[in-house]
């Protein structure tokens, strides 16, 4: 049983508490890499969430070791217990020592547990990095889709809903014109035939005139007189 005196220490005890959340975390991480939905965005996360765990269990740990090197120091002042055939030694000598060695048993056990939990969380994010790795190969080696299995069928699947709309907007525009009036939908109907017969009635007289053949001027001398 720990000391009464290390379980009531401030120190001791925020320790302890630390402990428990340091120990949540990391199984939180452990299932969050065997979940195969977790992203891999939080799997990029974990390493450096519990290498930040880390430095904090190397802080902690660091603040509490003065209090186990000061029990120790001052159970070494104690001494050891007598052997039997020794001079028995005070009540209130031996009280002390036994409170000494439980306290120093205590706080030495955190300070190992807090050394397996950093040695814990190290594999972790080793886990969490093999996690990514394998998914970064799943990725390279999964089927791409093809013209042929994908792009192909998806085209042809959709060739006749662009026929449908097609028709369906030149039957609205057509709608449209008939709306307006019988007279302008004949126009817009006869208008291509009727830029077409102007254009073969007027196009050869817009002609240049160089096609036509010239004849060569004809020079009188004075022999002709």
């Amino acid at each position: 049983m720990p000391a009464e005196a290390a379980a009531t220490d401030p120190d001791v005890l925020a320790f302890s508490e630390k402990l428990d959340r340091w120990r949540a975390k990391i199984q939180a991480a452990e299932r969050e890499i065997a979940d195969s939905a977790t992203t891999d965005e939080d799997l990029r996360n974990i390493p450096d969430e519990l290498e930040e765990l880390r430095q904090t269990i190397i802080d902690r740990r660091a603040k509490l070791r003065p209090s186990l090197e000061d029990r120790r120091e001052r159970l070494a002042k104690l001494g050891p217990a007598p052997k039997d055939d020794a001079p028995r030694e005070s009540d209130e000598i031996a009280e002390q020592r036994k409170q000494l060695e439980e306290e120093v048993a205590d706080i030495d056990g955190k300070l190992k547990q807090a050394d397996v939990l950093f040695v814990r969380a190290g594999q972790v994010i080793d886990q969490a990095n093999e996690a990514r790795r394998d998914r970064f190969t799943d990725s390279l080696f999964r089927p791409v889709p093809n013209l042929y299995s994908s792009i192909l069928p998806t085209a042809l699947e959709t060739l006749p809903q662009q026929f449908v709309r097609i028709f369906a907007e030149a039957e609205e525009r057509i709608a449209e014109a008939w709306s307006k009036g019988v007279l302008v939908f004949g126009l817009l109907l006869i208008a291509p035939f009727g830029a077409a017969f102007a254009a073969s009635r007027f196009a050869p007289r817009l002609a240049p005139s160089a096609s036509r053949p010239v004849k060569p001027p004809v020079f009188r001398t004075g022999a002709s007189r």
